[in-house]
């Protein structure tokens, strides 16, 4: 392997973590501060130094996106070795483990993975069956979030007269019944189910350490109770080669688990660990740089650590604009943008705001002005009802699990009566075996004539599958098959509304096919629906639009003009869902943390609530900055300078012409 040299270009610190070799090691990396550089330069230094093998990599981060990019940037550098690498999200990891040993569990070969939809639907439906007083009531996201912590816990029983617990105590182990007939897991139990493998086995568990020698996790700021307990089964007591990568300052997640205490206490955690401070931004101007550790260091629970700039460009100060109320404010920041767009592109600015409801004032405006925008976060492509058809055909037809087979029993109708149902699911065995075995247990000929009918079509399905390097003509052909195509018409109120539903159809197999030209055949598509089911398929392209984002989804992104709006209180820290206050002002950070070289922030007088315009005040967060570090405008104007006192006169003069 030819030589590298890894440290190019890497100040002392980054040095000083791209070095470390065994033992535990903690880098946290402040925001801008290059971390993906320093895992990818560790990675492969580790590699091409003959120190560890591809093979007994294992880097687990929180997107696909971020592993691909890993693997990719290592692989540019020391060839095909670096494809190897095992690297992905703690689910994909999950998914991989319990493919290998799921059987410790009782789970097949082939299992099904259900979605946050599906684990409600299951929910409501165990639900119906239980004599519980005021049952419609109850609020199913709210039961599966806590069935989802018992389940992490290993709680059973209600620890108080909460009638949401009591609730839960019913639910939970007819919950995980119904998973064992389904022959399916949740994603909690992508976590949970390895861990409580290699807690049981010391057999496999000794083999997963051999096999992966070193482990590398970043975002680890991010993870959960659940998450630490499977790293900990990974790494041997003796000797845990395990790096992490994180900045407790941007711990925003604890509302749906994540555990700040797992990057504060590491270093009392895994003994003898190496800590580096990555705290050269090359992010931020130093204005923006200043204001942002002005803001972080009121929280005392942290590491500490200033960020340093190191961007050589002009300090602009951040600049505070206040408004009457959200109209003016939407209004004049459009302004603001018209102005911007006269020299950048629209991907290059960012509206940024705590609660999507702030968004609703900013879309009409932008509307109104055609300046195409991005609202993050509200496609949820892959829970429409059409995807999630077809990928259960798909699951079918490689092998026929309960979840995906009583998804499309009666989807298209086929004439098989609820009653008919009732008796497959009220059989001992499975519910496919049931089916196939319709006439023993008395369903209705005519019943289970269709069932034989969809049999039938499956395993032609599959064979024509395995025949074809790609999979979408025999797809199409088989959606035409079985009538799905009129299906989905019926459903629809007009020519138009279909033509978008069927829309979504074409854009799954246009997925497909860019999967398969990667991966060809049936074992491309076997790849395709493990993806699927883990939700982490990106089709969005890029275009020329503005980014309007919430706090916690611009996480990770940087743009050179950023706005962060409605600064006031009871929006930041919000007033429903603000109860940690810390992790609130590290939501503030990180917003300011996205500017690269101007930030404008504003908050208004007055706030429409409950119909009526009631006075606001400014937020906690804004007024522990010092004035000095940015620039005031109490009527929410900036003064014109000459250059656009004269722009404006010649403009006007043009419209008299």
């Amino acid at each position: 392997m030819q030589s590298i040299d890894w440290l190019a270009g890497l100040n002392p610190e980054q040095k000083q973590a791209v070095l470390h070799n065994e033992g535990p090691q903690l880098i946290l990396a402040g925001a801008g501060s290059g971390k993906t550089t320093v895992l990818i330069a560790r990675a492969g230094r580790l590699i091409s130094e003959g120190r560890c093998s591809p093979e007994n990599m294992l880097i687990l981060t929180f997107t696909n996106k971020a592993a691909r990019e890993i693997k990719e940037r290592v692989s540019q550098k020391i060839g095909k070795q670096g494809a190897k690498i095992q690297a992905g999200t703690f689910h994909s990891f999950g998914l991989n483990f319990l493919k290998e040993f799921g059987h410790e569990e009782g789970l097949p070969k082939r299992f099904g993975i259900v979605s946050q939809n599906e684990a409600a639907g299951i929910i409501k439906e165990i639900l119906r069956n239980l004599h519980v007083y005021g049952k419609d009531n109850f609020d199913i996201g709210k039961l599966q979030s806590i069935i989802s912590a018992w389940k992490e816990k290993g709680i059973r029983r209600a620890r108080n007269d909460d009638p949401y617990e009591e609730l839960c105590e019913l639910l939970l182990p007819r919950y995980e019944e119904k998973l064992k007939e389904l022959a399916a897991v949740d994603f909690d139990d992508l976590i949970q189910k390895p861990t409580k493998i290699l807690k049981a086995s010391d057999e496999i568990r000794e083999k997963l350490q051999q096999r992966l020698r070193f482990l590398m996790i970043d975002e680890f700021q991010d993870t959960n109770p659940a998450q630490m307990q499977l790293v900990r089964q990974l790494v041997p007591k003796d000797k845990p080669n395990l790096c992490v990568v994180g900045d407790d300052d941007q711990s925003i997640y604890g509302w749906r688990g994540a555990e700040i205490k797992n990057i504060l206490d590491f270093p009392k955690t895994f003994h003898a660990c190496n800590t580096v401070k990555l705290i050269r931004n090359y992010r931020c101007n130093e204005a923006i740089l200043d204001m942002a550790n002005h803001v972080i260091r009121k929280n005392t629970s942290r590491h500490e650590k200033d960020l340093i700039a190191e961007r050589a460009a002009p300090a602009k100060k951040p600049e505070l604009f206040i408004y009457e109320n959200e109209e003016e404010e939407a209004e004049k920041t459009l302004m603001e943008i018209r102005r911007l767009l006269k020299q950048v592109k629209p991907s290059e600015i960012a509206l940024l705001y705590r609660s999507n409801s702030q968004g609703a004032f900013l879309e009409s405006y932008l509307r109104r002005e055609r300046i195409p925008y991005r609202i993050s976060g509200n496609t949820g492509f892959f829970d429409r009802k059409e995807v999630r058809d077809i990928l259960s055909y798909l699951h079918c037809a490689l092998q026929p699990s309960d979840l995906h087979f009583r998804r499309i029993l009666n989807t298209p109708a086929r004439g098989i009566g609820l009653s008919s149902v009732e008796v497959m699911q009220g059989q001992k065995t499975s519910f496919v075996k049931a089916a196939r075995n319709w006439r023993n247990i008395g369903l209705p000929e005519r019943a289970g004539a269709s069932i034989d009918q969809l049999f039938a079509a499956l395993e032609n399905f599959r064979q024509k599958l395995q025949h074809n390097t790609s999979s979408r003509a025999v797809i199409e052909s088989f959606l035409e098959e079985i009538s799905y195509k009129d299906h989905v018409r019926k459903g629809c109120k007009d020519a138009d509304s279909f033509g978008k539903q069927w829309m979504i159809v074409e854009v799954l197999l246009n997925v497909l096919d860019a999967f398969q030209k990667q991966k060809p055949g049936l074992k491309g598509l076997e790849d395709f629906l493990d993806t699927m089911d883990l939700r982490d398929v990106e089709t969005k392209e890029e275009k020329e639009e503005l980014q309007l984002l919430t706090f916690h989804a611009c996480k990770g992104l940087e743009f050179p003009y950023v706005f962060v709006l409605g600064l006031e209180e009871d929006l930041l820290p919000h007033a429903r869902l603000g109860n940690d206050v810390a992790e609130e002002r590290r939501l503030f950070y990180v917003a300011i943390t996205r500017a690269k070289e101007s930030l404008i922030l504003s908050h208004n007088r007055y706030r429409l609530r409950a119909g009526r315009r009631r006075p606001v005040s400014p937020s906690r967060f804004l007024l522990e900055i010092p004035p000095s570090k940015y620039i005031k405008y109490e009527k929410g104007n900036r003064p014109l300078g000459e250059e656009e006192r004269s722009s404006l006169v010649a403009d006007f003069l043009k419209s008299l012409d």
